[in-house]
């Protein structure tokens, strides 16, 4: 567990602040409190007290690691993509997501995380796993669309309303925002796209998870894991009305504008 890591100050032997995505760091972390850091790195690989992921890239190891101890690929991409973009902006997604979720089998040799920011795909061989990242809008959490209610009184009541007894119409607006929630892992306790959130995404685009058979398998599977309301609703919030229909097998009546 997280806790069996040692403190950053006690794995390098100095007192610094901790990088950002911590288990997970890099060289030039270790440059800025352990000069030369080629060496000190070469000695903690050698002690295993550090796994190296790729070039540049390391993995602090847990106390209680014996040499066939594997970190899991999905912790270490989010971490990577935290180290980059903070701890709330990525979330890991895609087929990787369903499997967190239990709706499909991992995907071995690949980790799909989504960014703010369009970024290349990064091999790892000490893992034998290459992440994709994908990016999206990082302002979406934030955006909100408007809709129009037309509001009606009865009485002392107000109600929403039909065409022929307006008494008036207001603006409301509902956030769209990417439906996102925090699960508890060994090493660190990534951000994951929700079940309903992943469905929609697999749905609205299975080529981009790399397996476009698989991801289907994995939408109808997460199909059965989530509230059909809650789905319907947030498909409505980001306009992926199609999505829903190829997984539910019906038609969302459409709004007029």
């Amino acid at each position: 567990m997280r806790d069996d890591v040692p403190a950053w100050s006690e794995l390098v032997g100095r007192e610094a602040a901790e990088p950002v995505a911590y288990p997970y760091f890099e060289t030039r972390d270790v440059g800025a409190v352990r000069r030369p850091s080629r060496q000190w790195l070469r000695n903690a690989v050698a002690g295993r007290r550090v796994l190296t992921l790729a070039r540049g890239k390391h993995l602090a190891l847990p106390r209680y690691a014996a040499p066939e101890w594997r970190a899991d690929p999905i912790e270490v991409a989010w971490m990577m993509a935290a180290a980059r973009f903070g701890r709330q902006a990525p979330y890991v997604s895609a087929l990787s997501a369903a499997f967190v979720h239990g709706a499909a089998p991992r995907v071995h040799g690949e980790v799909h995380v989504t960014v703010p920011r369009w970024t290349r795909s990064v091999a790892l061989p000490g893992l034998d796993t290459t992440v994709t990242f994908h990016e999206r809008d990082p302002e979406e959490w934030l955006k909100h669309i408007a809709w129009r209610f037309l509001l009606a009184r009865r009485g002392e009541e107000v109600v929403i309303g039909e065409a022929g007894d307006i008494d008036g119409a207001v603006d409301m607006v509902q956030p769209v925002g990417v439906d996102v929630e925090t699960v508890v892992g060994e090493l660190c306790n990534p951000r994951v796209s929700s079940p309903a959130q992943t469905l929609l995404d697999l749905a609205h685009s299975p080529m981009r998870a790399g397996e476009p058979a698989v991801a289907t398998d994995a939408a109808a599977a997460l199909l059965r894991l989530v509230d059909f309301r809650e789905l319907r609703n947030l498909a409505s919030r980001q306009r992926r009305h199609d999505a829903v229909e190829r997984v539910g097998g019906f038609r969302e009546p459409r709004r007029r504008p």
